[in-house]
């Protein structure tokens, strides 16, 4: 079948099925109340759900989210589910629903902002439906006349580059220093204790200076590029990330006690939370993680938990101050694998790995038998290719696993010294698979 051919199919078969659900009158309640029983939605669905204003959109983002998703994934019991409710025994759906999974299989359905694509048009009417689907699958057949594919979008696909395959096994000596010398800057300052860091598209670096309060820039090439925050906008920063689709950086600051966002040029725009301890409330909020959907996931360290947003609003939170597993004594810094979209949380002497909705899985990792034990856990970073990597900030190291908690190396550095990295705090890994350390004791960034 031809591309013109495929894409008639598709908006002829995408039609009938949203004219099918419209006129069933399908409770959005019912058919969100049905998928969470099977646990196929998860509050960050949940949320977006809300943010969704009619009828279509709700069930548009249910159909791309979740339907699509499992689908993609081998899993049909969503789709079943929002048949059941909406009489799905006629002939005629019977072959729709064929239809649909047909199309599906191909990955020629849907794209990933179906709910703005279709935002324009009136609430429940034929002109909504034609216009939602015309819009999606003409978006979808130019990207793919363009040989651009379309992806199936997991909550973490925004967090990930592509990172390099590399050897963890023996990582030696660092390749490069960073000072963070910019111009009219003294050489002898450098980078004021650099912390957490995050990257941007083109593998930008954000890191902290704590000299001037500043959030520092640098190219792809570990060049200056720019500060973010001017004097007073930031007091104590903690972690960083990066929306690269909107060209906007979220900043937590330690003091301030809030996160606040910021354009890519550096300009405030404004601030979420304040101090406190209710929800959407901060005490020392550290290490930050934006999903692909929007949801920021805050370290609110000294409320021992963590909180969740959707498009900056609060969603929901999980974690209480404990030792037990599940709990958390100041949750330094957070981290989302590849594969399988779980969390992994660093705090006091561990790492713990939850769902996304925040339910506890496991403590993660054997470290019994390694020569540098885990002591004040603090960056952690998921690689593409399946590995963990955790700074040691007690012990001068960064410890290397698989995610199946299979101790992997050590990337070892120093308690003095200017040749590798002291106190680690922030670690990520670059495209090209270089291994970036923030060493906070000794002012710079040590690239491996």
């Amino acid at each position: 079948m031809d591309s013109k051919m495929e894409e008639e199919r598709a908006v002829a078969v995408l039609k009938q099925f949203y004219s099918k659900v419209h006129q069933s009158g399908l409770s959005i309640d019912a058919m969100t109340q049905q998928l969470r029983s099977y646990h196929f939605l998860t509050p960050v669905h949940e949320g977006e759900l809300e943010a969704c204003d009619t009828q279509v959109k709700k069930t548009s983002y249910i159909i791309d989210h979740v339907v699509k998703y499992y689908l993609e994934e081998g899993e049909e019991k969503p789709l079943d589910i929002l048949l059941k409710l909406i009489g799905g025994d006629d002939n005629e759906l019977t072959l729709l629903v064929k239809e649909l999974k047909s199309l599906s299989s191909e990955k020629s359905v849907l794209v990933e902002k179906l709910t703005a694509n279709a935002g324009d048009e009136t609430d429940g009417g034929d002109d909504e439906i034609d216009g939602a689907v015309k819009k999606m699958v003409g978006s979808l057949f130019k990207k793919k006349k363009d040989k651009d594919t379309v992806p199936n979008k997991r909550i973490s696909d925004s967090l990930f580059r592509p990172d390099a395959k590399r050897d963890y096994t023996n990582i030696t000596g660092a390749v490069n220093i960073v000072d963070g010398y910019k111009p009219g800057m003294r050489r002898s300052l450098g980078l004021g204790s650099p912390w957490l860091l995050a990257k941007g598209a083109g593998d930008e670096l954000f890191v902290r200076d704590h000299h001037t309060s500043q959030v520092i820039v640098f190219t792809h090439q570990l060049k200056y590029s720019h500060a973010i925050g001017t004097e007073g906008e930031l007091k104590s920063i903690g972690g960083i990330a990066v929306n690269d689709e909107t060209k906007e950086v979220y900043v937590a600051d330690q003091i301030l006690h809030c996160v606040r966002k910021f354009t890519l040029g550096g300009k405030f725009i404004y601030q979420i939370g304040y101090k406190g301890t209710a929800e959407g409330e901060f005490r020392s909020p550290c290490g930050i993680l934006l999903s692909a959907i929007e949801s920021l996931f805050v370290c609110d360290s000294n409320n021992h938990r963590i909180q969740v947003f959707h498009n900056d609003v609060f969603t929901y939170t999980f974690g209480q101050h404990g030792t037990e597993p599940g709990k958390f004594d100041k949750p330094e810094d957070l981290a989302m694998n590849y594969h399988q979209d779980k969390l992994f949380v660093t705090s006091d002497n561990r790492v713990q790995v939850f769902t996304l909705s925040g339910q506890f899985l496991e403590v993660f990792g054997n470290f019994s038998g390694i020569p540098y034990k885990l002591q004040s856990p603090t960056g952690i970073y998921c690689t593409t290719d399946g590995h963990v990597l955790i700074s040691s900030y007690g012990t001068h190291c960064v410890l290397v696993f698989r995610e199946d908690g299979t101790f992997v190396s050590i990337i070892k550095g120093t308690h003095q010294g200017k040749e590798q990295f002291v106190f680690p705090a922030g670690v990520l890994v670059m495209s090209n698979g270089n291994v970036v350390v923030a060493g906070s004791g000794n002012h710079q960034l040590a690239v491996f």
